[in-house]
């Protein structure tokens, strides 16, 4: 039986941000390998980590090379059943890597979470700096152009990336777009108007894909890679603008009309909301029959439910397979296919399913916005911009956020650039390129006491030596005296959280990776409906 080594979970974290399906929205073909392969890889992790032998694994990975010419390339990898990871590793020039960390912990740098925010912040708050400004100046330039070209929508196909290079082609691809909208629209201004674009950035050396890449959907929205002038310039010339705009009315028709009947569904059967699960015309036109067939049993729904109400919400989806009434784990909303008869969704909603489906609800609910408050309480005792969960454990999170509101008066006197950071509760450190900074969920407060102590008698000596005062990160302020006093005291409070342990080790992940990336987090830590079928399980989560 093999075991997933600490060592090899940071690893593993390197091969996925090299293979993530949000890299590769321009290449949709590519993009489905790799999210294959992850669902491989990722049920070869759970195994692995639950102690269990597990089952040989053939995996291909499409990566971003360097060279122009290439543009992606193709890596392979077999996994035995004996749980070695080497394969993966070598094929991904991890390698001598792995053979150095050995058995080793899962992160390297500190074993004190204060001296290491020290060392990091810096570059952190530069990175998170910098990100900010991509991220606004590719908003206000999208912006811009969805008004000047009176387009109907602007949508980037990366719209949330983590990283700065990323931001940067996405910039590169609105400038193209950008140029080649003026040039084509210069005899006629309303030429494009009402326009749904969404808008890849290229990639060098894969002009031979442009043909499969760029073409107007089902619903009207135009797909368009913009790698160089002469190719966006091309490929908007070549649009038939008229088929685009009749695909798109006949769209915005079938979501008009799902939009339009979820308020009525969710008050016939008491639920909390209704909600289509895809945002495709088929799955609209899917919702709107399947909504006529449960409106149409209206008076078999009043008559058996009463005006009973539920907590939980419908999610309804096209999909063929799996069952036809799903609770979704450890949240409130129940999966239904499209194809559920009316009498089936009745026979549910008056059974112990939907029952238990609402006490499960009110459940989750009541977890989730507990979480959400102390997380807040924790971030405002911080000072830093964000603090977020990603261990795969609320109640981890939980006793977190309390330790770190027990250490934020020394944290904050000693680092007074947490304010231009973001945090991240997590299973190690790690600054990522956003600039979020991940520190470990189980860190011990009583690790804090001898760091901070250090640190603040150096505030003291170069408060002394140097009429400029403490030493102090760029951009940040110096702290008052008042501040080093409640440091001082809340050292006390923060070695009292627990008892100084060991090198942390990395539980099981048991959160769902989401396929499609951001947008998913973004409408999970907003309470909208989430937009995985199902879970693809643990370690893999970014």
């Amino acid at each position: 039986m093999g075991t997933m080594e600490p060592s090899h979970q940071q690893l593993l974290r390197q091969v996925i941000k090299r293979v993530h399906p949000d890299l590769f929205l321009a290449h949709p073909f590519e993009m489905k390998v790799n999210s294959d392969s992850l669902q491989a890889l990722n049920a070869y992790a759970d195994q692995l980590a639950v102690g269990a032998s597990p089952t040989p694994a053939q995996l291909e990975f499409y990566v971003r090379t360097g060279d122009a010419q290439a543009g992606l390339a193709l890596i392979t990898a077999t996994l035995p059943g004996d749980g070695d990871l080497l394969p993966l590793f070598s094929a991904f020039g991890l390698a001598d890597e792995a053979a150095a960390r050995g058995t080793g912990e899962l992160f390297a740098p500190a074993a004190s979470l204060a001296a290491w925010l020290r060392e990091s912040l810096s570059d952190a708050a530069r990175l998170a700096g910098e990100h900010a400004a991509l991220a606004a100046a590719s908003q206000e330039l999208r912006t811009a152009v969805e008004r000047a070209y009176d387009l109907g929508h602007l949508q980037l196909s990366n719209e949330y990336p983590l990283q700065c290079s990323e931001q940067r082609r996405n910039l590169v691809a609105l400038r193209l777009l950008e140029g080649s909208l003026s040039l084509l629209s210069s005899d006629n201004p309303d030429r494009f108007q009402g326009l749904h674009l969404r808008l890849s950035p290229g990639v060098p050396g894969t002009a031979g894909n442009r043909a499969r890449e760029c073409h107007i959907s089902d619903d009207g929205v135009v797909h368009l890679v913009a790698e160089d002038s002469a190719s966006t310039l091309q490929a908007l010339a070549a649009l038939d603008m008229g088929r685009a705009r009749l695909l798109a009315r006949v769209a915005h028709f079938w979501r008009r009309r799902a939009w339009d009947l979820e308020a009525p569904l969710a008050s016939l059967l008491g639920v909390r909301c209704v909600a289509c699960y895809s945002n495709d015309m088929h799955s609209h036109q899917a919702f709107v029959l399947w909504a006529g067939a449960v409106l149409r049993a209206r008076h078999r729904f009043e008559a058996a439910l009463r005006g009973r109400a539920f907590s939980f919400g419908l999610l309804v989806h096209a999909g063929g397979s799996g069952p036809v009434l799903d609770p979704v784990p450890a949240s409130a909303y129940v999966q239904v296919r499209a194809d559920c008869h009316p009498s089936q969704l009745l026979e549910y909603l008056t059974g112990a399913a939907a029952a238990a489906a609402d006490a499960a609800s009110g459940v989750a609910e009541a977890a989730r916005a507990a979480e959400a408050a102390a997380l807040e309480a924790a971030r405002e005792a911080l000072g830093v911009r964000a603090l977020l969960r990603l261990c795969s454990s609320a109640p981890q999170a939980a006793a977190a956020a309390a330790r770190l509101m027990r250490c934020a008066p020394a944290l904050r006197a000693a680092l007074p650039a947490l304010r231009l950071v973001s945090l991240a509760l997590d299973d190690g450190y790690h600054v990522w390129d956003s600039g979020l900074v991940s520190i470990p969920h189980d860190f011990g407060a009583s690790e804090l006491e001898p760091a901070l102590q250090a640190l603040l008698a150096d505030a003291r000596v170069g408060a002394g030596a140097s009429p400029e005062g403490p030493r102090q990160l760029p951009g940040t302020a110096a702290s008052s005296d008042g501040d080093r006093g409640r440091a001082q005291a809340g050292l006390a409070a923060a070695a009292t959280g627990r008892p100084r342990r060991g090198p942390s080790t990395m539980p099981p992940r048991r959160a769902p990776l989401a396929s499609w990336g951001r947008a998913a987090t973004r409408r999970a830590c907003a309470g909208a409906p989430p937009r995985l079928l199902r879970p693809m399980g643990s370690l893999l989560r970014r």
